[in-house]
């Protein structure tokens, strides 16, 4: 009797804990989404989409384990293949062509406001740490340089160091150190909010996978499944696209290369994708390990990707995929309603995390954005509705009807792209437009993933098509037009500045085409007084 009693007490219990367990879930959810949520924006420089991907030779668990939380955008793009303009576009939500942020040397104006100012008008704290890169100055006079002559006709000199690989012979894991400093910073900072209601973003910012291509035996060892590197097929230079192979030129990837060295600079490249896998996973771990899991949205990007020698080039620069394509995870605990372990194969942009941010954050969007809101794709209808619930407006019936459409836009105005480039990517296809009269490319990236063969005669309807969506978005010839004259007054300027120093400065050791220059600075010189003299 007294066990049968002692039984129907210990399920009384219970069933009080469980409704007790219930309620306090309900409630913790509840909260979740009356409140907005932390935000973190982790990010990396120079990562190529595809190495987010499953099949990527760059061992990436953390992020692995991260895109289980949320949703993996497969297909995302950088508004454009540079570290000041493609941040400058993110941060501001615009486009080069509507801020004039063309490349390093001249980032983002102070008129334009950018996410964490609108997001702190609602009551976020907003922290920057690392590396950010939108702004002007940062960059170096050859830098510059190479920018501001890129339309001089036939001048197609070598203004950067041949990449080479190298190995640090030693099992050194924290290699990159301002890195993983930088991750103890942010680190710091986010414990030092455990007990602060107030909603923050914060913005963490790495320099890795940035080349030059150094890494340690650790991460070529443990980093990497050499299995899956392939090398590039390249054409031969003389039947290159010609801004292609202006690119490859001015690269200094010209010429004869080895197996090995391109086998290197791939093996490393992806070796530092690994170490940037694992200085992330530290902040992703402080966040994973407390109670800001339960409020924190991390969205994981890259500015813009790297060749990696496919089509014998390095860096970005250029509308082809290893530049252009970029990672983009956006994660959140399930009770925010954010899709868990899903992948999205639309093309997508990272012009779109501005509106995103400004729907997590449950607050307007200015004026003038480029991009859409990915929350559609984070979230079905019935999240979106709870998301906003309690809320002015009705926000999330306005996202049912601002569908995001199924094609991004790219243009690259800097560096090594001696005329404007001009991308559409729509489902399978890839349309290049380069301006000054230039033979277009087409891709069929189904078929051809290594853009080798464009099909742009085979499929005259779709290029026309292509050209014709170009046009909705913007005039081309207009925009290379604002471009070049930018670049041809910035030169200018400088020379005017100069005075009599000009001719010794400009081949002088200081500038990275120095030894190219040496072999001919007359014929340099007559080519940039050439292109001076010309109107603007």
């Amino acid at each position: 009797m007294r066990c049968a009693t002692m039984s129907r007490l210990l399920d009384s219990v219970l069933a009080v804990c469980l409704l007790v367990a219930v309620k306090c879930t309900r409630e913790t959810a509840g909260a979740v989404a009356a409140r907005p949520p932390n935000i973190v924006f982790i990010h990396v420089d120079s990562m190529d989409g595809r190495t987010a991907l499953d099949d990527s030779p760059a061992l990436t668990p953390n992020l692995d384990k991260l895109a289980k939380r949320g949703v993996r955008f497969d297909n995302t793009y950088c508004a454009a293949p540079e570290c000041v303009p493609s941040r400058s576009a993110l941060w501001s939500g615009r486009r080069p062509d509507q801020t004039g942020a063309w490349a390093n040397g001249h980032g983002l104006p102070g008129d334009y406001p950018i996410i964490m100012e609108q997001v702190s008008k609602v009551g976020y704290d907003t922290e920057f740490i690392g590396r950010h890169d939108f702004n002007s100055g940062h960059h170096s006079l050859s830098a510059n340089l190479s920018t501001w002559v890129r339309p001089v006709p036939d001048f197609a000199i070598p203004s950067e160091d041949r990449p080479f690989p190298k190995i640090i012979n030693a099992d050194t894991v924290k290699l990159h150190g301002n890195d993983w400093h930088t991750a103890s910073l942010c680190s710091e900072w986010l414990q030092g909010r455990l007990n602060n209601s107030t909603p923050f973003m914060m913005s963490c910012g790495f320099g890795c996978p940035h080349p030059g291509y150094v890494t340690s035996n650790y991460w070529l060892a443990n980093g990497v499944n050499k299995t899956r590197i392939t090398m590039p097929t390249w054409k031969d230079e003389r039947d290159m696209h010609p801004v292609q192979r202006y690119e490859t030129i001015t690269k200094n990837c010209s010429g004869n290369w080895s197996t090995d060295d391109v086998h290197g600079i791939r093996a490393v490249y992806y070796a530092m994708v690994a170490e940037a896998d694992g200085f992330v996973g530290s902040v992703l771990d402080t966040i994973a390990n407390s109670s800001l899991l339960l409020n924190t949205v991390v969205v994981f990007w890259s500015d813009h990707g790297d060749m990696t020698m496919d089509h014998k080039q390095f860096y970005k620069e250029t509308a082809l995929e290893g530049s252009a394509r970029v990672p983009l995870i956006i994660a959140g605990p399930p009770q925010s309603g954010i899709h868990q372990g899903t992948t999205l194969q639309r093309a997508t942009s990272l012009i779109d995390l501005f509106p995103t941010v400004m729907d997590l954050a449950k607050t307007d969007h200015p004026e003038g954005l480029a991009g859409f809101s990915l929350l559609p794709d984070l979230m079905n209808t019935s999240a979106m509705q709870h998301w906003f619930e309690g809320e002015p407006g009705t926000r999330s019936e306005q996202l049912k009807a601002e569908e995001h459409p199924d094609f991004v836009l790219l243009q690259a105005h800097m560096d090594h792209s001696s005329t404007g480039q001009f991308m559409i990517r729509q489902k399978n296809w890839k349309y290049i437009e380069y301006a000054g009269g230039y033979e277009p490319e087409l891709f069929d990236l189904d078929t051809d993933p290594n853009e080798l063969n464009s099909v742009a005669t085979a499929q005259a309807t779709i290029l026309t098509q292509m050209k014709a969506l170009l046009r909705t978005i913007l005039d081309p010839d207009e925009v290379d037009a604002r471009a070049k004259a930018f670049d041809k007054q910035s030169f200018a300027t400088w020379k005017a500045k100069l005075g009599d120093k000009y001719n010794s400065t400009i081949g002088s050791k200081s500038i990275r085409w120095h030894w190219a220059w040496q072999k001919n600075p007359e014929l340099y010189l007559s080519l940039i007084d050439k292109w001076l003299s010309t109107k603007i």
